[in-house]
């Protein structure tokens, strides 16, 4: 884990963010010509922030930061993932939402 912003979320940039609604769900990610060496970016945002794009409590915060596309054909390589401060310091919230996003199960 690096602290840092390697770049900016793609929640934000009209070209990469929601597509019909604003909601985490429907972000879309940049096209890119080689992944990100991250696969996992995470973003702290301010509550009032997530709940703006997921007003059902703790949904889904991962969405797409990059996808490549060859052909017809495009895949999500990188992914973004939102959190709270607060959510941040829940270890049992952050260990499951991390997992899911990195795709694994938690071993209890």
């Amino acid at each position: 884990m690096d602290v840092g912003c390697p770049g900016s979320p793609a929640l934000y940039d009209a070209e990469a963010g929601p597509y019909i609604s604003q909601s985490f769900f429907h972000v879309r990610g940049r096209n890119v010509n080689q992944a990100s060496y991250y696969r996992v970016h995470i973003y702290i945002l301010p509550q009032e922030e997530i709940d703006k794009y997921d007003p059902s409590p703790r949904f889904w915060r991962f969405t797409t930061k990059e996808s490549f596309c060859e052909v017809d054909s495009c895949s999500g390589v990188t992914g973004g993932l939102y959190v709270s401060q607060s959510e941040l310091e829940d270890s049992e919230f952050f260990t499951n939402i991390l997992a899911q996003a990195i795709g694994v199960r938690r071993v209890r």
